[in-house]
C-alpha cells in the first residue's frame, strides 16, 4: 500500500494518456489503483504491449476487469491478424451484447503505428483526430485545454517566478504564469458584469443560462425521434435495492439537494422583481414557466438517459466518475470526436 489506512487519504485520479507526433506514438500511465479515492497500490503495470508488441494499450476502470478485457482484446488481435481497427470493432461488439463482459466496468485505449482508439462498454470505438487521447478520472481541464491549446503555446509555457522557494520543497515557487492571468480576467469580467446594474446582469445570466441549457436539450430530444429509447431499460420498473446505511443516507441527502434544484429557478425569478414593468403579473408568469422548464427537464433527462443507456451503463466507473460521460453523450446523438472531447 502506499499509505497505512490509519494515515490521512491520498486522493489521486486516475490518466492513461497516448500521444501521436512525427510518426511515433506514445502512451503512459500513473500506475496507481485507488480503493475508491484512496491509491492503495502506486506501481501497477496499467499500461503493457499486446499481440506480438507491436500494440500498446492502457487501462482504467476496474483492475481485475481490465485484465480480463485485455485478454479478451488480445484474442481478438490474433483472430484478426493484428487489425487493430477490426479488433476494436469487434471487442467493442462483444462488450456490449454480451451478458458477461458488459458487465465488466474499463475503459481501454489502444494503439498501434499508424492508429489509436478508445474503446468503451457502449459498444463505441473513438479515434482521436488530433493525435491526443486519454482516458481516466485525473483528466479534468488540462485534457480540455490540450484539445484546443498545444503543449508548448504561450498559454501552457509562460511564467515568471517571483520568489524561489526550492529551499524548503524541490521546484517549489511562487510565480505567476498564463493561467493565471487568464483566470484572473475571467473573474474581472465576471465581476463587472454584476456591477453595471441589475438589468445588465439579468441579461447575461440569460444568455450563459441557454448556453448550458441548450445541449443538455440537443441530447435529450434528438434520441426520442431517432428510435434511441430501448423499452427493455425500463424493466424491471422499481428502484435500486438499498438499505438505510451511511451511504443509503447519502444517496437520499443527494436526492433531496438534486430536488431542491427546482426551487432556485423561481428564488432567481424573485431576484429581478423590480426589473419587471409589471411586477404583479410578470412575477408569477415567470415562476410559473420556471416551474414549468424545471418539471419537463427533470422528467425528460431521466427518461432518455434510462432509456438509451440503462441501468447498468449509467452505474459504471467512469460514468460515476465524469471521465466517460462525454463519450456517452456523443454516442446517444451519434456526434463525432469533437463533440466526446468538447463535452
Amino acid at each position: 500500500m502506499t499509505q497505512a489506512a490509519s494515515s490521512t487519504d491520498l486522493w489521486h485520479g486516475t490518466t492513461i494518456l497516448t500521444v501521436r507526433k512525427g510518426g511515433k506514438v506514445v502512451i503512459a500511465g500513473d500506475g496507481q489503483v485507488s480503493l475508491g479515492a484512496t491509491v492503495i497500490k502506486a506501481n501497477a503495470r496499467k499500461v503493457r504491449s499486446l499481440g506480438k508488441g507491436d500494440v500498446i494499450g492502457g487501462f482504467a476502470g476496474a483492475t481485475a476487469d481490465a485484465f480480463t478485457l485485455f485478454e479478451k482484446f488480445e484474442g481478438k488481435l490474433e483472430e484478426y491478424r493484428g487489425n487493430l481497427t477490426r479488433a476494436a470493432v469487434e471487442l467493442a461488439k462483444d462488450w456490449r451484447t454480451d451478458r458477461v463482459l458488459r458487465r465488466l466496468e474499463a475503459l481501454l485505449a489502444v494503439a498501434d503505428r499508424g492508429q489509436s482508439f478508445i474503446i468503451s462498454g457502449t459498444g463505441d470505438v473513438v479515434e482521436p483526430e488530433d493525435g491526443i487521447l486519454a482516458i481516466g478520472s485525473g483528466l479534468a481541464s488540462g485534457y480540455l485545454l490540450s484539445i484546443f491549446v498545444p503543449a508548448d503555446h504561450p498559454i501552457n509555457t509562460w511564467k515568471i517566478t517571483l520568489f524561489d522557494l526550492g529551499f524548503l520543497q524541490p521546484d517549489l515557487t511562487v510565480r505567476i504564469n498564463a493561467q493565471f492571468i487568464i483566470g484572473t480576467i475571467i473573474m474581472v469580467g465576471v465581476w463587472s458584469v454584476q456591477h453595471t446594474g441589475i438589468l445588465r446582469t439579468a441579461r447575461a445570466a440569460t444568455i450563459l443560462t441557454i448556453g448550458g441549457l441548450l445541449p443538455l436539450v440537443f441530447v435529450t430530444v434528438i434520441p426520442l425521434f431517432t428510435g434511441g429509447i430501448d423499452t427493455a431499460n425500463f424493466s424491471p420498473f422499481v428502484p435500486l435495492n438499498g438499505s438505510w446505511n451511511l451511504e443509503g443516507w447519502r444517496l437520499v441527502i443527494g436526492g433531496l439537494f438534486l430536488a431542491a434544484w427546482s426551487t432556485y429557478a423561481a428564488e432567481t425569478a424573485v431576484c429581478y422583481m423590480s426589473e419587471f414593468r409589471e411586477p404583479g403579473i410578470d412575477a408569477p408568469k415567470a415562476i410559473l414557466w420556471s416551474g414549468i422548464l424545471c418539471i419537463a427537464l427533470y422528467i425528460l433527462v431521466p427518461f432518455v438517459f434510462q432509456g438509451v443507456l440503462g441501468t447498468e451503463y449509467m452505474m459504471q466507473p467512469g460514468i460515476v466518475s465524469g471521465e466517460a460521460v462525454g463519450v456517452a453523450l456523443a454516442s446517444m446523438v451519434h456526434a463525432g470526436v469533437f463533440a466526446t472531447k468538447f463535452h
